[in-house]
């Protein structure tokens, strides 16, 4: 006889045990899946994508995070709210430019506050500061912008950190690769920070930027701007820079395939020189995009060095054929929408590849696909994140090895060996 005052039957239980592991697992995987859209290659993004928020505002953000984890106290770390609700309090940050850039004593890319406090048509979020270039602001600025091309004497540089306020960030900006850079000797435990195009770097100053778009928008699809009957031509190269490592394997590409050259170095590798196409001129693009190649050799291999040849073709229409130190993963350049010279074991790889794109327009459009997802816009918002920095617990030990930081032998020339290896691979015709 079964006593009634006995406990719920095994299954009974069982069946309990089930559900609340099963609760247990859920809430994990809902929280992986959440700590997942924060996270993408290690930086921050906006948890995922809720409508009404600016495509522009999130990739700020995820600068401002990436920027905030590289340069914070963590001992003193806040939520970024927090210090927004700080700065309320205090007067705007003051950013000194310090150094010409390339000879201009007002930057033409950083002219005015309003344009330090705007990325690509859109205010900068949670903090707005203040642009001087004016020296007798030096103690009253709380960082100081010097570009490694004009940047001041040894003695100079000396005298002034004896009168530099403890707070005082210092920011060595280089634009070009190290290679065609001034040395960093003697600037050891001067600066605070690094801008420049490298992904490494506290605030990232690529010479192109690419962000996710939520909708492509007017619904006309990704490759409406691509005309393939107004593409009648096969593949461009300008070139300015001559005597490189690269023009040996254009020589030998040239064996394969025919190659347009335009610009100084033109009569290097052909007799009979294609013609005139004045960088930057509104003839010389609407020519390019003719093109349904361009070569985007860089002229120096350094360690995610991509310029506007990579850049300006992405923008154009022009499907880049790249060469140069970066690794060209996503967080440097446009997924899908280049062709790398590395991924070819023979310099005549690659050109059959070519002309099998050349001829096959379905294969050849899919390199334009990126637009579905993607968005080029100009260089990245650094400014946004430098000046949130500035309203943040900052660390304040200056960097000890700048020279070792920004060194040629140690950051460029690092595909060299490979390239002249892919060129020997090559048989000759």
């Amino acid at each position: 006889m079964v006593d009634d005052k006995q406990g719920p039957p095994t299954q009974t239980v069982n069946i309990r045990r089930w559900l609340a592991v099963g609760l247990i697992l859920s809430t994990i995987i809902i929280w992986v899946i959440n700590f997942a859209t924060l996270i993408n290659n290690d930086y921050l993004y906006f948890p995922s994508r809720p409508r009404g928020i600016d495509d522009r505002m999130r990739a700020i953000q995820k600068e401002i995070m990436i920027s905030k984890n590289r340069v914070e106290d963590r001992s003193k770390a806040m939520d970024i709210l927090n210090y927004t609700k700080l700065s309320k309090n205090t007067k705007p940050k003051v950013i000194l430019v310090y150094t010409e850039f390339f000879k201009e004593k007002v930057w033409s890319i950083l002219n005015s506050s309003e344009v330090f406090n705007q990325w690509n048509g859109v205010k900068c979020p949670y903090f707005q500061c203040r642009l001087t270039y004016d020296h007798s602001e030096f103690l009253a600025s709380d960082a100081v912008l010097f570009h490694a091309f004009e940047m001041p004497g040894t003695f100079a540089l000396a005298n002034l950190k004896k009168h530099k306020p403890k707070h005082q960030k210092w920011v060595y900006f280089g634009l070009e690769n190290p290679d065609n850079n001034p040395k960093a000797v003697g600037l050891d435990n001067y600066f605070h920070w690094t801008l420049n195009y490298r992904r490494d770097s506290h605030f990232f100053f690529p010479y192109g930027y690419y962000y996710p778009i939520s909708d492509y928008g007017d619904g006309r699809g990704p490759n409406a701007e691509i005309n393939l009957r107004y593409k009648d031509k096969f593949v461009v190269w300008a070139v300015s820079h001559c005597d490189l490592p690269r023009d040996k394997y254009v020589r030998k590409l040239m064996q394969y395939i025919p190659i347009d050259i335009y610009g100084q170095c033109a009569v290097k590798f052909t007799d009979k020189p294609t013609g005139e196409c004045k960088p930057n001129s509104p003839q010389c693009d609407e020519l390019k995009r003719r093109y349904k190649f361009q070569l985007a050799f860089e002229n120096s291999n350094c360690v995610d060095y991509i310029t506007e040849k990579y850049w300006g073709a992405v923008e154009m229409g022009i499907v880049p054929v790249v060469l140069g130190g970066s690794s060209y993963g996503k967080r440097l350049a446009v997924p899908g929408s280049f062709i790398n010279v590395m991924d070819f074991k023979t310099v005549k790889d690659l050109a059959n590849h070519l002309k099998y794109l050349d001829e096959n327009d379905e294969a050849y459009m899919k390199y334009f696909q990126w637009r579905r997802r993607y968005k080029v816009g100009p260089s990245g918002p650094w400014t946004c994140a430098m000046c949130a920095a500035l309203n943040m617990n900052t660390k304040t030990v200056p960097i000890e090895k700048l020279d070792d930081y920004w060194s040629s032998k140690r950051q460029c020339g690092v595909m060299d060996k490979k390239i002249a290896q892919i060129i020997r691979n090559t048989k000759s015709n």
